[in-house]
């Protein structure tokens, strides 16, 4: 009887984790030798030291921003109420009565502006359609806190300026008794007569308004008997806008024979003929 003999592969041997490692470092050094990632490491390792070695960039304080200067807010008279900057005030009832709050407010809101009246030039814009009150109570407020001069600007003719010299009430002091009075009246009329008082000579109403040709004449005749005076004081009737009062000014103002060189607008009623009575100036 025949015994057959069976074959069974050889099986590897089971590596051990030892070997393992060894042959894989054994790798990594073969590869080394042939520059293949050992430069990489090398690179990392030299940037990560130089990064931590790297002194840390100082962090300077960003240096403070001056505040910029407050500018002088706009003095301005429109058609709805006097105004500083963006603040209204209402300084007179609808009756044409003074209100006593809202002039407290006005002078509170001129006081804050102080800086940019006492001894400045300042400019008033004035509203062709704003009350005359309104501007000669304004004017006065501005008068007590010393502007070194005060300019009226408002839209009138192409011959006239559209910017006056006005000298607030409370400014004035002394004037000449036979300085000139002008007034447009209730009809659009004129009237021109002397602060003292005395005969007015008048000019009808023109075409479109007060004839303010005519009454320049009138002015350049009466200006002659007051050389010591260059104050012309222009008043109107009770509801005359502020605009004829301006060019009735302006126009005056701009004749050279008459010799006129500041406008005065008096804060009370004026009646021609009559004295012109002052409520503020001596």
């Amino acid at each position: 009887m025949t015994r057959t003999t069976t074959h069974r592969p050889r099986s590897s041997p089971r590596r051990s984790p030892w070997s393992s490692r060894l042959l894989a470092a054994t790798i990594g050094l073969a590869l080394c030798g042939f520059g293949v990632g050992c430069d990489d490491k090398k690179n990392d390792k030299k940037k990560e030291t130089a990064e931590a070695s790297a002194p840390t960039p100082e962090t300077t304080e960003p240096e403070p921003v001056a505040a910029l200067p407050k500018g002088p807010p706009e003095l301005s008279v429109d058609e709805v109420s006097p105004r500083v900057g963006f603040s209204r005030t209402v300084v007179m009832k609808p009756d044409g009565s003074p209100n006593p709050d809202g002039l407290a407010e006005l002078r509170a809101k001129l006081e804050e502006a102080k800086e940019h009246i006492a001894e400045q030039d300042v400019v008033v814009r004035v509203h062709r359609q704003a009350r005359p009150g309104w501007v000669t109570t304004y004017l006065n407020e501005l008068g007590k806190l010393g502007p070194k001069s005060v300019a009226v600007e408002t839209d009138t003719r192409p011959d006239y300026p559209s910017k006056v010299t006005a000298l607030p009430e409370t400014q004035l002091s002394n004037p000449a008794k036979c300085s000139l009075v002008g007034a447009i009246l209730a009809d659009r009329g004129t009237a021109i007569w002397r602060l003292s008082g005395g005969t007015a000579r008048k000019r009808g109403r023109g075409m479109g308004g007060p004839d303010l040709t005519m009454t320049g004449e009138t002015i350049e005749s009466m200006a002659k008997g007051c050389a010591e005076s260059s104050l012309f004081f222009a008043s109107a009737a009770e509801g005359v806008e502020w605009g004829l009062v301006y060019d009735l000014a302006a126009s005056a103002l701009a004749l050279e024979k008459a010799g006129l060189k500041t406008a005065v607008f008096p804060s009370q009623p004026t009646t021609a003929g009559h004295a012109v009575e002052l409520a503020h100036g001596k």
